[in-house]
């Protein structure tokens, strides 16, 4: 008996021996996965785009130059918005990109998709009084639970009633949600930017703010929303 209670206390503390260290190897193996994992993915992301810009593209310019050009995606990644981006600030280019929207836009199925993806674009970066401008909270799906959305117009319902449109949306994928029409005195806002709510959906709730002010809908003296489009 004496034997026996003597090799299971030996067990017992090989096992422990043996946790200690496995339980430090396995917080800091955790810790630095969760730092490593945003790089692995913004690479990964990025890897795709340059490998299907040069697959794309590499065969055109081998037939001009005879050759294959090393980076041409990286290049291509980088280069093509550049110009874009230098004509978007030039008066000139201006002119001209607007020429190309419009032409875009009058073309049969493209100019519908054009439209529609040049509106979400515009909404994400809150361009204007279409842009997601406001982040704010509502009781959804029932009363107690609240959830962040983006304030994205207020329409008249009716004759009189003032109804605000938001857009709940899903996580982590943003592109895709609910949208909610709801009276004006239902919604609160809060003190978060856009840019803030996108990277709350985007983590899935851990790169939330700490603290979240709200507070009723700043209102006009004529009784409008502040900051959005109201129709």
């Amino acid at each position: 008996m004496a034997e026996d209670s003597g090799e299971d206390g030996g067990r017992r503390g090989f096992r422990g021996s043996w946790r200690v260290p496995m339980e430090f190897m396995r917080t800091r193996f955790l810790v630095g996965l969760g730092f490593l994992a945003p790089f692995i993915i913004t690479w990964i992301v990025l890897d795709f785009l340059i490998n299907f810009l040069r697959d794309v593209t590499q065969p055109a310019f081998f037939d001009v130059f005879g050759r294959s050009i090393p980076g041409l995606g990286v290049a291509i990644l980088v280069g093509v918005p550049l110009i874009f981006g230098t004509l978007a600030l030039h008066f000139v280019g201006v002119k001209a990109m607007a020429t190309l929207e419009a032409t875009a836009v009058r073309v049969p199925l493209i100019g519908a998709i054009f439209t529609v993806s040049h509106q979400i674009v515009s909404a994400m970066g809150g361009g204007g009084q279409s842009g997601f401008r406001k982040v704010v909270t509502i009781e959804y799906p029932r009363r107690g639970i609240w959830s962040l959305g983006f304030l994205t117009r207020v329409i008249t319902l009716g004759d009189e009633e003032k109804i605000a449109l938001v857009y709940i949306p899903t996580a982590p994928t943003p592109n895709s949600g609910n949208m909610l029409l709801l009276p004006i005195s239902e919604v609160m806002e809060t003190d978060m930017s856009v840019n803030e709510l996108m990277r709350t959906v985007l983590s899935a709730g851990v790169a939330s703010p700490e603290h979240i002010v709200r507070r009723p809908l700043s209102l006009t003296p004529e009784g409008e929303v502040e900051g959005v489009a109201n129709d």
